[in-house]
């Protein structure tokens, strides 16, 4: 595991991507009023912090980028922190449009003819907060609507160079490691986007029944 002692910005890991087909993602973690970027590869640990994220891809269908998710705590004592998804489109293109879509509770990127859906969970729990901004407003860290930052700035649509997150707030009771996955579905038709992002969610809920 790699240690990492001051943490990238996000402009530091921009030539790092974990990409699916031309959609970007950076992971990322906001602990004690600071916002934390994986400058590159997909398993760190924050030592002043004691914070550790691991991502794991794994291969379940040819549309689909899907991850395994791990953020630990490493101290014994009570933790919230926020887990951080971004997602870009790899060239800054004008005809890229990025949205929330409310009424599906998921994430679109539409570019070159293609449609990429969001989405993911932690603990069970589908993304807590979502928001699409201009990629400056992640380079300066303006993303956040309080001073405190611990909550995103609200904005439903951007077109052009845009970055959207969805983020998971995390309580760690003592010493523990919550588990979750994310995916990226690309189809050019968007009907077969939701029929997968549904299958997976159905996935999620019966294994949350069994236990």
């Amino acid at each position: 595991m790699k240690i990492i002692e001051p943490a990238q910005s996000f402009s530091e890991q921009f030539s790092n991507p974990i990409q699916n087909s031309k959609l970007i993602l950076t992971p990322g973690l906001w602990i004690d009023g600071h916002t934390h970027w994986l400058d590159s590869g997909m398993e760190k640990i924050f030592a002043e912090k004691g914070i550790s994220i691991r991502i794991k891809e794994m291969d379940i269908h040819s549309k689909v980028r899907f991850y395994k998710l791990y953020v630990t705590n490493h101290d014994q004592n009570n933790r919230k922190v926020k887990l951080l998804m971004a997602h870009r489109y790899i060239f800054p293109v004008r005809e890229h449009v990025s949205f929330i879509s409310p009424s599906e509770n998921v994430i679109y990127h539409v570019a070159d003819k293609k449609t990429f859906l969001i989405n993911g969970h932690l603990r069970g729990n589908i993304k807590q907060e979502c928001t699409v901004q201009p990629y400056w407003n992640v380079y300066n860290d303006q993303i956040w609507s309080h001073n405190d930052k611990s909550v995103l700035k609200y904005h439903p649509m951007v077109k052009g160079h845009a970055v959207s997150i969805y983020a998971h707030n995390v309580d760690f009771q003592g010493k523990e490691s919550i588990e979750g996955e994310a995916w990226v579905i690309s189809d050019m038709d968007k009907n077969e986007l939701i029929d997968i992002n549904h299958a997976l969610l159905k996935n999620i809920l019966a294994i949350q029944t069994e236990k």
